[in-house]
């Protein structure tokens, strides 16, 4: 058994969590919703029942132990509300549970070190490896992101599976990049997540364009060729998460 923990964030921070492909008018609006996660995750948002409630429900825990499962921390970013994920995952482990978290990277390395040794598994993002790309469509930064990786291959290969969010016009064109990176790095497994639309009623609430409208879901069948070059690179390929 797995159990799946989303780090909830404030109400008003349903914006910032969900604008990392949404078209902003300035830079200076886009980043005054970003810094007010990073400020309210961070020095506000303190550990709640939510952890408390966590710790009861695997006090008790034979049934991980017996189905081999564990806990999925996702988000949000998980990273961006540290203390409180510290706090969790350092708990987590003292109770024995396997500990997973899905992540972006985009975050320093001394961070990344602090939490590690907590981790089990990192269901890691890689959206893009052209650096500006990624800062104009998602912010995020590629040389944090793309240390975090190497940092992890050279010491802990075997705890990461990368993810790519197949994204059409931004990112579906190097989705053998991608998978040729993950080789030179000897990491052993790409999850290529097909384009969906199930967000899109988030943007019609928040009474923002959505980008995508016009555009399908993307079918499976349509990656299925990478498995082949993944196979050719060493490099096993799921399609989907």
């Amino acid at each position: 058994m797995e159990l799946s923990l989303i780090l909830p964030p404030e109400p008003d921070l349903l914006m910032p969590m969900i604008s990392g492909f949404h078209h902003f008018n300035s830079l200076e609006e886009k980043w005054a919703y970003w810094s007010k996660m990073i400020y309210l995750n961070r020095y506000k948002c303190r550990a709640r029942d939510l952890y408390k409630r966590l710790y009861d429900l695997v006090k008790d825990k034979d049934y991980f132990d017996q189905s081999n499962g564990g806990i999925t921390i996702s988000g949000g970013e998980p990273f961006m509300q540290l203390d409180a994920f510290l706090e969790l995952i350092k708990q987590c482990k003292n109770n024995g549970l396997h500990v997973a978290v899905e992540t972006t990277g985009n975050y320093c390395l001394d961070t990344l070190k602090e939490a590690l040794p907590y981790i089990d598994l990192f269901l890691m993002d890689l959206k893009h490896l052209d650096a500006q790309k990624l800062k104009d469509i998602t912010g995020g930064n590629l040389d944090l992101i793309l240390n975090n990786f190497k940092y992890l291959a050279q010491h802990c290969p075997n705890k990461v599976i990368v993810r790519m969010p197949v994204i059409p016009r931004f990112n579906d064109d190097i989705c053998e990049d991608v998978i040729r990176f993950c080789a030179n790095l000897k990491l052993s497994e790409v999850n290529l997540l097909p384009f969906h639309t199930m967000g899109k009623s988030k943007w019609n609430q928040l009474n923002k364009e959505f980008m995508y409208d016009k555009d399908k879901m993307m079918d499976r069948n349509d990656l299925t060729p990478y498995i082949d070059v993944g196979k050719q690179l060493g490099v096993y390929v799921k399609i989907g998460g």
